[in-house]
């Protein structure tokens, strides 16, 4: 594979950004202009009542916007505390919210969640595994939030990964400093579409091309028509019809014009290869019906296979639920992005 290339496009209210690989869209991530109630943000919010049979807590953020905070600890109504948006809200549901923060750069991240230096297995050098426990061991957030060391970071040197390390800490400290504050408003933004798009892709060398109208120059405009129809068509001419409904987003895969006794197979292994790609640049997440073409239950097996590995090497949490007594396969996937049909730009 090639250098990738992260393109922006800071035109606009809507910046973006794309991600290319050998000339092909690998991701697209864009922003709605208000980083205040996006992904990632943290907010100071007010603790509202309680809805306990649902084990939930309403919860008033900055301009009496409303979210729902899911969680262990049983605050006391009236109480300010920090929170993280988890998600984007579904069509007329409310913003959920955490009260677990994550703080995420390129080599590293920071989790409230754990305790501790963790280190990714696919770092196996004994001598850098321990040079990064002893970074870790210097922050000063590292007694309140784990320390986790991603892959990427065998390739920063320790100056870059002291400067992200010390950026998240400083943004880890203003979290820490508004538990004692009753200002409403921002705490942290939410990341940019570059900041998103480092952290999820940045595992690698890469080039940026932001200059002066970048996504003409590459043609992303044209990349991303194809993703923007309900119909893409597979290698072996059979095809992906994909809805959006309110309530889930359905999938029928189609054999095309091909009649040989394989097609229903081949077409399913090939859809099952496109899909994750197909859900990330679409920016579809919820609840995903997959009705594959008509074959074997003996033959599920393949295209499943097909589907974990190439959710596994998504930078979205999806849980592949399984096959229905009607055989389809569901799958449920976070929602950290807007669908594509909400980016303004042409």
């Amino acid at each position: 594979m090639n250098r990738r290339t992260i393109v922006l496009n800071n035109s606009g209210n809507q910046p973006a950004a794309a991600v290319l690989a050998d000339g092909q869209l690998e991701d697209f991530l864009f922003s709605t202009g208000c980083s205040e109630f996006e992904p990632g943000a943290i907010l100071n919010a007010v603790i509202g009542r309680p809805l306990q049979r649902q084990g939930l807590t309403v919860v008033r953020l900055s301009g009496r916007s409303n979210a729902m905070l899911k969680s262990r600890i049983a605050y006391r109504q009236g109480a300010h505390i920090p929170v993280q948006i988890s998600a984007y809200a579904e069509p007329g549901k409310i913003l959920p919210v955490t009260d677990r923060f994550e703080l995420r750069g390129r080599y590293s991240l920071l989790s409230s969640a754990r305790t501790g230096i963790s280190i990714s297995r696919k770092i196996r050098a004994p001598e850098f595994r321990a040079q990064l426990t002893e970074i870790g061991k210097d922050i000063p957030a590292a007694r309140e939030y784990g320390v986790i060391f991603r892959s990427s970071a065998s390739i920063a040197g320790n100056s870059e990964l002291r400067d992200e390390i010390n950026h998240l800490s400083e943004c880890a400290g203003r979290v820490n400093a508004a538990k004692d504050s009753t200002k409403p408003g921002l705490i942290v933004p939410a990341p940019s579409p570059l900041d998103r798009a480092v952290a999820a892709w940045g595992g690698e060398a890469f080039d940026i091309d932001d200059g002066s109208d970048a996504f003409d120059r590459q043609g992303i405009h044209d990349l991303l028509d194809p993703f923007r129809q309900s119909e893409w068509v597979l290698p072996n001419g059979g095809n992906l019809a994909i809805e959006t409904f309110r309530a889930m987003t359905a999938i029928d895969v189609n054999t095309g014009s091909d009649l040989s006794p394989s097609a229903a197979l081949k077409t399913n292994i090939q859809a099952a290869r496109a899909l994750s790609r197909q859900l990330r640049i679409r920016g579809l997440g919820g609840q995903i019906v997959v009705d594959f073409a008509p074959m074997r239950k003996t033959d599920r097996p393949l295209p499943e296979k097909e589907l974990a590995k190439a959710f596994a090497e998504d930078r979205i949490s999806t849980t592949l639920v399984g096959w229905t007594g009607l055989g389809h396969f569901e799958l449920n996937r976070h929602r950290d992005r807007l669908p594509l049909t909400h980016w303004e730009g042409h």
